[in-house]
């Protein structure tokens, strides 16, 4: 302080009521001690310290330092940043204080100022802290600053880290990590999370000499009372060895430094009427940076913020005689910068004037200071916090023993382990007495030894707790020593490990049963540590893979370049999946390289073991080889490729009739998809009598073999005839296992027999018939002669001429019926003529106008472009007459008779599917009715001769018979559509002779009409045949194909290719998936679809399920390709629906 001579005693009571210690030296011995320092250093009073030279109160090793800085302040009249020293106690011994110096003037002369704080009690939470976490050597625990940069590191961390203090502080704490993970910024992220709260997590951490290791670390950001981030502090568990460590906290930053950066301070001294300053010390000046003259034309309101003068205002007014009597405020300098002072206050007369002396003190420092200190106080009582937290979770607790003292101080959790109450402190003899009688010479020792000699101890020893309970402790001891070197305490830790004892017992058991296990088995068994990536192979990897063990690398790397490059990448997605969904095991089949060069067909499986946060760390598997089973397996795949092959059904069931087994054929036949999907079908539900299946079972089990004709529900709910042989299968001790059932499909067989039955019978009906006409031809020929000769004998007679017109009339109505028999028997023939059956059908219309009923309308068009056909006429004309007689029958309440012809050209599609037809130029006749319909179970016998359904007397039942004799000795063929209630259309097929060039333009215009431009067609029918014509006259007509045998290879197809394909033709019956299940899948896929149904029923109940299920167009079968393409341009939208 520099002070005027004769403002002496005023600076002096001030100092004297400052409350650090302070003195002023002039000239090498000290001149004024203020009763602060008194009282630190214990002396009688301020005379005992005058006269005496400055290091004279210090500790001699400061004696040299002192008298440089003080040569140095005097020199350059300047202050000197504060130090910590010792100063002597009369009867303490040393004190440490911190010292600030600066250059004052004392009497006119040069002099020094020095200040001082006492820091004992500061050092005495510091040595305190230090003791717990130095205590701590199981833990590592450190500190960083904001940046992430190390700033402390205890015993723990040097210990689990292997690196001294030297190296690390001020180095980030990424070192700690491994590349990979520095890589992806996991020491940033880790401190960002930190900010949101404390953070507890297991990590992989590196130590100094590369090995990695597994840690439980927790770390928490710390921060001042205004909530600024101030750094962080982390206390890390070695997680590798399963061993708890005493968790500790690292000594924080140096806390309490530069409290108070104290400079001399400024005096002032104002008018306490006008406020105005009167007198102001160099010090105000260099510190505010007003001159003197400046200072002296303020007041004391001029250096206060604006926001801080009224309650400066308000102070006045109520103080009276001592105003501003000690308190902080804020000062503002000349530049504007606002510091924190303390002030002290003193009213005395000036001048003669009421005034006050103001002692000014610079705390800014101070109170940024004080806001650090609150910060780390905070810290340590954290740190503190966790200490307890983690010595609980640990069973860890510390333990001091002092030299000449007759008791150990035992922590809260050492109390715990031992069953007394907390804060029970035993003598040693009676802590040594605690430990099993086998161990206490043990223990005795090693602290007698750390006692006499610092030799530090850690052991393992058993324990004999208060309520007579044995336990394993680890006791860890180091000693303590002086500035001399002198040990004068024992301080250390205690650790409750017996349930690390009895799990490393049980993993020790475990691994050698482990090892005992992978000896006893034929397999390859490894054990992965994906940590390390260690990789260990027991002898299987030698017997089984024929590797020897000093060409094993000890990596995962050698089982990943030996697996087959086909089966790599999926064994690796197994692999990965299961470590990343969670599972705790996984199992593949595939090939590894044998050290021989061959690949060898495996199974691996491999279970995983993770760690508390669920992350893999350890994989153990095995390898089995699955040589000889894949060997098997092939020969019976190949076996089955050729059961697959064959066209009989062969079927394998157990003594139940459940099916075991089935080929490709069987799973047709009986309408499943694939073999797969008929296992577990009972034979009971196959087959359509449940007696004969039981019959044949107990006749296989009885004789070994049974042999006969089934009725089975086939696909598409038809009913099929198989013939079957079911031969017994024995097992190897000849016990009955199982039914081999080998079944032909006889359906179409079985009708062909029937057709041939039928046209037998037909023929010998002709033939049988023959001979009765020829007999009936000669009975009626005397009868209509006769008739003729008695015409001219009975005259007038009425009653006789209507006698012989009777006679005449059923004569040539026998007459009749014989030449159509004739005509039946042995076919037709007559003079073949180009007939025009446009004209011959306007002959038959002006017939049926004048005989059909007024319920019957006739719809009948001229073709006047129609060719010609090459036939009798009065053949033709009967087929015609025939069918709109039958036509008119069919409508006894009245109806529509249609009548209609056309040129049309059949082409090879039409001719593929009709086994009557041939490729070439037709006239199509078709004659339909509204009536009453044809029963679908009499189809196929209408026209049989003699067959009829009208009433006795009314119908020969040759009509239809002949019909089709003339028709097919015209090289023509019928087509009859109907259904019941709705009517039915024969459609004829007379070969027309027009020219082939002719019919080939026709078609040629057809097809170019009709052609596509390259859209996708997908075709769905089970009869190759169809699908293969079909597929042919599309592509020729400009469409794109894809095929499907039923409706779930066609869903499938349409959901892999549902882009590109725009119509879908299908079949309405079909095995597996019939046309309406099919049309309905694919519509929900695609409700847009186009798609046209097909049916050789050709039965309005088709189109109606067709349009039931969401379909506008059908195409009845056989069709021509015109028909086809028309039908597909409508469902396109290429050409008009009335086209």
């Amino acid at each position: 302080m520099d002070l005027a001579a004769d403002e002496g005693d005023e600076r002096d009571r001030v100092l004297d009521e400052a409350p650090d210690p302070a003195f002023v030296h002039t000239e090498g011995r000290i001149a004024y001690a203020n009763a602060a320092l008194v009282r630190l250093l214990g002396v009688s009073g301020a005379d005992a310290l005058l006269g005496r030279p400055p290091t004279s109160i210090f500790h001699p090793r400061y004696h040299e330092l002192i008298r440089r800085r003080h040569e140095a302040i005097l020199e350059h009249r300047t202050a000197i940043p504060v130090i910590e020293q010792e100063v002597i106690h009369l009867v303490e011994g040393t004190i440490p204080v911190e010292v600030v110096t600066t250059f004052t003037m004392r009497g006119g002369r040069p002099s020094v100022l020095v200040v001082m704080r006492d820091l004992r009690r500061r050092k005495e939470l510091e040595a305190q802290f230090r003791l717990l976490v130095d205590a701590v050597t199981d833990y590592a625990i450190f500190t960083l600053d904001p940046a992430g940069q190390i700033t402390s590191w205890n015993d723990g961390a040097m210990r689990l880290y292997g690196y001294p203090v030297a190296e690390v502080l001020g180095q980030s704490h990424g070192m700690l990590f491994g590349a990979e993970d520095v890589d992806v910024d996991a020491p940033g992220r880790e401190l960002a999370r930190a900010l949101s709260g404390g953070l507890a997590l297991e990590v992989t951490n590196l130590r100094k000499d590369g090995t990695r290791f597994r840690v439980h670390s927790v770390i928490t950001a710390l921060r001042d009372g205004d909530g600024h981030l101030k750094g962080y502090v982390k206390v890390v568990r070695d997680l590798t060895e399963q061993r708890a460590s005493a968790v500790a906290l690292s000594a924080s930053e140096e806390r309490n430094r530069d409290l108070f950066d104290c400079i001399a301070e400024p005096l002032f001294v104002y008018d306490r009427e006008t406020l105005g300053y009167l007198a102001v010390n160099e010090a105000a000046i260099q510190l505010y940076g007003y001159d003197r003259e400046e200072f002296l034309g303020m007041t004391i309101k001029d250096i206060r913020p604006v926001d801080d003068v009224p309650a400066l205002l308000d102070m006045l007014a109520a103080s009276g005689a001592g105003p501003e009597a000690r308190g902080l405020w804020r000062h503002r300098k000349k530049n504007g910068e606002i510091m924190h002072v303390e002030i002290s206050a003193r009213g005395l007369e000036f001048e003669g004037r009421p005034a006050c002396l103001i002692h000014a003190r610079d705390v800014s420092a101070k109170v940024e200071a004080e806001r650090a200190l609150a910060e780390a106080f905070t810290a340590v009582q954290q740190s503190q916090l966790l200490a307890r937290i983690a010595g609980a979770a640990a069973r860890l607790g510390g333990w001091v023993v002092e030299v000449g003292e007759s008791t150990v101080t035992w922590s809260e959790q050492v109390c715990h382990v031992h069953g007394v109450p907390t804060g029970y402190r035993p003598s040693l003899e009676e802590a040594i007495g605690y430990f099993a009688p086998e161990d206490r010479a043990v223990i005795a020792q090693a602290v007698s030894a750390c006692l006499l000699e610092g030799t530090p101890f850690d052991l393992e020893l058993q324990l004999v707790s208060a309520p007579g309970d044995r336990r394993w402790v680890r006791s860890i001891g180091e000693a303590v020593r002086d500035a001399t070197g002198r040990v004068v305490k024992i301080q250390g830790a205690l650790q409750d490990v017996s349930e690390l004892r009895q799990r490393n017992e049980a993993i020790r058991l475990s691994e050698e049963r482990f090892r005992l296990l992978s000896k006893a088995t034929n397999d390859a068994v490894w054990d992965w540590d994906m940590l390390s990536d260690a990789h260990w192979w027991n002898d299987g990897v030698e017997t089984l893979l024929g590797y020897p063990r000093d060409q094993v690398e000890p990596t995962i790397q050698f089982c990943l370049d030996r697996i087959h490059p086909e089966d790599a990448e999926a064994t690796k997605a197994i692999v990965t999946g299961a470590v990343e969904s969670g599972a705790e095991s996984w199992s593949a089949e595939y090939r590894f390289r044998h050290f021989d060069g061959s690949y060898i067909w495996v199974l691996d499986r491999g279970y995983i073991l993770r760690d508390s946060a669920g992350a893999a760390v350890r994989m153990i598997g095995g390898m089995e080889d699955l040589s000889a089973r894949k060997r098997y397996e092939e020969r019976i795949a190949e076996q089955a490729a050729l059961l697959d092959e064959a066209r009989d059904a062969i079927v394998v069931r157990d003594l139940e009739l459940l099916l075991t087994y089935c080929n490709k054929s069987a799973a047709q036949l009986y309408g499943f998809e694939t073999p797969e999907l008929a296992r577990g079908s009972s034979a009971f539900t196959l087959y359509v009598e449940r007696s004969e299946v039981e019959a044949a079972r107990r006749a296989t089990l009885d004789r070994g073999h049974w042999s006969g004709e089934l009725q089975v529900n086939g696909a598409g709910s038809r009913t099929i005839l198989v013939s079957s042989q079911w031969s017994l299968v024995r097992d190897k001790a000849g016990r009955p296992h199982a039914v081999l059932i080998i079944s032909s499909d006889i359906t179409e067989k079985k009708n062909l027999e029937a057709q041939i039955i039928r046209a037998q019978r037909m023929e010998s009906i002709g033939t049988l018939a023959g001979g009765i006409a020829h007999d009936l031809n000669n009975i009626l020929a005397p009868i209509l002669a006769s008739v003729d000769l008695l015409r001219t004998d009975v005259g007038d007679n009425a009653d006789a001429i209507e006698t012989l017109d009777t006679i005449q009339s059923c004569a040539r109505r026998g007459a009749d019926l014989v030449k159509q028999v004739l005509s039946f028997a042995r076919g037709v023939s007559g003079q073949r003529a180009p007939v025009d059956l446009a004209h011959l059908s306007l002959d038959v219309a002006r017939v049926l106008r004048d005989t059909l009923p007024r319920s019957i309308t006739l719809l009948a068009t001229p073709n006047r472009t129609l060719w010609t056909v090459l036939g009798d006429p009065t053949q033709l004309h009967q087929v015609l007459l025939n069918l709109c007689i039958n036509a008119r029958d069919a409508m006894p309440d009245g109806g529509a008779l249609t009548v209609s012809l056309e040129n049309i050209v059949l082409d090879e599609t039409y001719a593929a599917m009709n086994l009557d037809a041939r490729p070439g130029p037709y006239v199509l006749v078709k004659v339909a009715d509204t009536g009453t319909g044809i029963p679908n179970e009499i189809m196929d016998r209408i026209f049989d001769p003699f067959f009829t359904t009208k009433e006795v007397g009314k119908g020969t039942g040759l009509g239809l018979s002949t019909t089709l004799t003339i028709v097919r000795s015209h090289g023509g063929f019928i087509n009859v559509y109907s259904e019941l209630g709705r009517g039915t259309k024969f459609k004829v097929y007379l070969p027309a002779t027009t020219s082939s060039a002719v019919a080939a333009e026709v078609a040629n215009e057809q097809a170019d009409r009709l052609r596509g431009d390259g859209e996708v067609v997908l075709v769905v029918d089970d009869e190759e045949p169809i699908r293969k014509v079909v597929r042919r006259t599309l592509e020729r007509s400009g469409y794109e194909v894809l095929m499907a045998s039923h409706g779930a290879e066609a869903v499938a197809l349409y959901a892999q290719h549902r882009g590109k394909i725009a119509l879908v033709l299908t079949d309405m019956a079909m095995p597996v998936m019939d046309g309406p299940a099919t049309i309905i899948a694919i519509k929900a896929m695609d409700p847009d679809a186009r798609i046209v149904g097909s049916s050789g029923l050709a039965s309005n109940a088709d189109v109606a399920k067709a349009v039931g299920a969401g379909v506008r167009y059908f195409v009845a079968k056989p069709y021509t390709a015109e028909a086809l393409l028309g039908t597909i341009g409508k469902a396109l939208g290429k050409i008009p629906d009335d086209a």
